[in-house]
């Protein structure tokens, strides 16, 4: 009975469980049936979303269908309109095979109109009209010929009338232009007459001052006074280009004569003496045993400028002035020369070149106005330089022609 109660017992054991774990089972079965739950839920989404993902398909599939039938009917339009175009090319070529044919004709008929009115008119200048029209086929013919006669004499007189008109309007026209080119040439010579007074009164007014300056300096002797005369100097040959410039156009002032060539030129070397001292300068000077058919005053202007450009660009060395066969006056330097890509363009009005943009107070006009001064006394002036090796002036005295 005991072991028997015993093997109960312990089957009971095995088979039922106790209270806490009977509780824990149930916790555990909860868990279970919420993972459950909640997966049923995730199933249930997922289901939704595939319905989505397929009516979203479907809808594509729609607009993919709507899309081709859009494609197709615009190539159907596309195959329609290339066949009317087609169509329009083959009108298009018979239309312009008619216009041939048609221009073919227009020709033809204008050749045989010209030739007409060319014969009509030929009959008509040598008062053959019978000639003309006794040459007609048919009384029909006759009657053409007649009005073409007619037709071209009324055409000559419209346009014989027609010329008359047109010259006397030319006529017209002329004495107008020809009056107002007076009447501006009558005004710009007034206004160039009283610019060329004014100025000329500016540089007998300015010459006072300056040469009362002159007499002041002159009485002091010393380096600043040296200086200023060399200053007041320049100031003065500004004032004679001023005038030049002025002048050039106008023949009144020349007075051509046999100069001595030497004269001139020692003249000018004077007006320079103080610079040659200054700068310490060398003058090489063979005498010029020559005359020249020339103007003094502006063959002494050339001179000067050509000195005046040597002394300002030359910082040692020397100036040399000497006579080429058969009457060619050269002057050379051994200053900083020319650069070679502005030797071409140096009597240039306005060029100053790379040693003119060096120095501030370069104006470009002085070898220009010397080449004009030449040009209008019958002379030529040249040149040539070696970068840092100088420049040489040459002035051909052989007299060619005068510039009025």
């Amino acid at each position: 009975m005991t072991r028997f109660a015993l093997i109960l017992g312990l089957l009971l054991s095995l088979t039922v469980p106790a209270a806490g774990q009977k509780g824990d089972l149930q916790r555990q079965i909860a868990e279970k049936q919420r993972a459950i739950d909640a997966l049923e839920k995730q199933i249930a989404r997922g289901e939704q979303e595939l319905t989505s993902i397929k009516k979203g398909k479907n809808s594509e599939q729609q607009s993919v269908r709507r899309l081709s039938r859009q494609i197709a009917s615009r190539r159907q339009l596309l195959d329609e309109t290339e066949s009317q175009l087609s169509l329009l090319a083959e009108q298009l070529a018979a239309s312009d095979s008619t216009a041939g044919a048609l221009n073919v004709r227009l020709e033809r008929y204008r050749a045989q109109y010209a030739a007409m009115v060319r014969e009509a008119y030929r009959n008509y200048k040598q008062n053959s009209y019978l000639t003309y029209i006794f040459a007609s086929k048919d009384f029909a013919d006759v009657a053409r010929r007649i009005a073409n006669i007619r037709g071209v004499a009324k055409l000559r007189e419209a346009k014989l009338r027609e010329i008359a008109e047109t010259a006397q309007e030319v006529g017209r026209q002329q004495e107008l232009l020809a009056a107002q080119q007076q009447a501006l040439e009558t005004r710009m010579s007034a206004q160039y007459q009283d610019m060329l007074d004014y100025y000329t009164l500016w540089a007998h007014q300015i010459k006072t001052p300056i040469a009362s300056m002159r007499l002041s300096l002159q009485a002091e002797d010393s380096a600043r006074s040296r200086r200023l005369l060399q200053e007041l100097s320049r100031t003065e040959q500004y004032v004679e280009m001023v005038m030049v410039y002025i002048r050039l156009d106008g023949g009144s002032d020349l007075v051509l004569r046999s100069c001595s060539v030497d004269a001139i030129v020692r003249a000018s070397v004077r007006r320079f003496a103080g610079e040659f001292i200054t700068h310490r300068l060398k003058l090489d000077y063979t005498p010029l045993d020559v005359s020249c058919v020339t103007d003094e005053k502006w063959l002494r202007f050339v001179v000067e400028q050509v000195l005046s450009n040597a002394l300002k660009y030359t910082r040692e060395g020397g100036i040399s002035i000497y006579l080429e066969a058969p009457k060619t006056l050269v002057i050379r330097d051994t200053g900083i020369g020319i650069a070679p890509e502005d030797l071409p363009r140096i009597f240039e009005k306005g060029f100053t070149g790379y040693n003119g943009r060096g120095d501030q107070k370069a104006s470009g006009l002085g070898l220009y106005l010397c080449r004009r001064v030449c040009a209008k006394l019958g002379h030529t002036i040249t040149a040539e330089s070696t970068p840092d090796h100088g420049t040489a002036i040459r002035i051909g005295l052989d007299q060619q022609a005068v510039t009025e």
